[in-house]
């Protein structure tokens, strides 16, 4: 009885030691490190340019040629009787800057022709340009010499619209200044009746009817000038030294690689009355 007690009490010793052990050897055993956690990365892409390319180039240089027009009939409409109007050239350079998405300020520089439309007679001398006020009468008509230009400083305000990877159509506008070139001569003539009538009809077979004042006639005043008065009653006219410069522009630009693209414009404003143009930029 006694043994088989001993047995018992020797079988749970075992038991507990057994028992103990190995939960020390499972405390001793260090706990598997977790992966390291990955940052989530946020799924932002960078904004494309109205090329539909991630690519970005900000800065732009290019040239700018074209015609522009002050009507005749404008010029009848509003002021005179008689005139002239002026079609003529011009051209200007161009840094562009571009800002987050589709909208960019062109800083442009360049020269603008105002002389009025030209033609010549039977001889190859120049037409006179005849201009007469409304509300004046025959007798009042003016030879005007008109050798003006101007150097124009402006910056534009443009924001495309595209629509095609290699089409965007885009409106905007412009101000500037513009430092006068040239002058504008004045001279009276004397009416000359019937043949005035067939010079208007047919200029180049008829002769000039406008001949300048003689000394002594009596010189037109109805413009102001700078008085500067020669005996042939021949004139300066009195012309601003700086022009405000006005646009309204709208146009296509065609993107041929993102580093170039070719532009057609047009639009209204002053001192060009209408106008359109011809553009090439480079960016980098």
């Amino acid at each position: 009885m006694r043994r088989t007690f001993l047995l018992f009490l020797l079988a749970i010793s075992l038991t507990f030691s057994l028992s103990t052990a190995h939960a020390r050897s499972l405390d001793a055993v260090p706990a598997p490190t977790p992966p390291p956690s990955t940052p989530i990365k946020a799924n932002v892409t960078p904004k494309a340019n109205f090329l539909g390319s991630i690519d970005y180039f900000k800065y732009g240089i290019g040239i700018r040629g074209g015609m522009l027009f002050v009507p005749e009939f404008f010029l009848n409409g509003l002021f005179f009787s008689e005139s002239s109007g002026v079609v003529n050239g011009g051209f200007q350079v161009e840094f562009i800057l571009r800002s987050a998405g589709d909208f960019e300020y062109a800083f442009g520089a360049g020269w603008h022709n105002l002389t009025f439309a030209n033609g010549t007679d039977s001889k190859g001398s120049p037409i006179p340009h005849i201009f007469l006020n409304k509300g004046d009468s025959p007798s009042e008509r003016e030879i005007v010499e008109n050798s003006l230009s101007y150097i124009a400083l402006d910056v534009r305000f443009i924001k495309h619209f595209p629509f095609h990877r290699h089409v965007s159509f885009f409106l905007g506008g412009g101000i500037g200044l513009g430092i006068t070139l040239g002058q504008i001569t004045r001279t009276d003539t004397l009416p000359t009746g019937a043949s005035y009538e067939n010079w208007k009809k047919d200029p180049v077979n008829n002769p000039v009817p406008a001949i300048r004042c003689p000394a002594g006639c009596k010189l037109n005043t109805s413009m102001p000038d700078n008085k500067n008065i020669d005996d042939g009653g021949r004139r300066e006219g009195r012309v601003p030294p700086v022009l405000p410069i006005l646009d309204l522009v709208l146009g296509f630009s065609f993107p041929i690689h993102e580093r170039f693209d070719v532009r057609v414009m047009g639009g209204v404003g002053a001192p060009k009355l209408f106008w359109w143009s011809l553009a090439m930029h480079v960016f980098f």
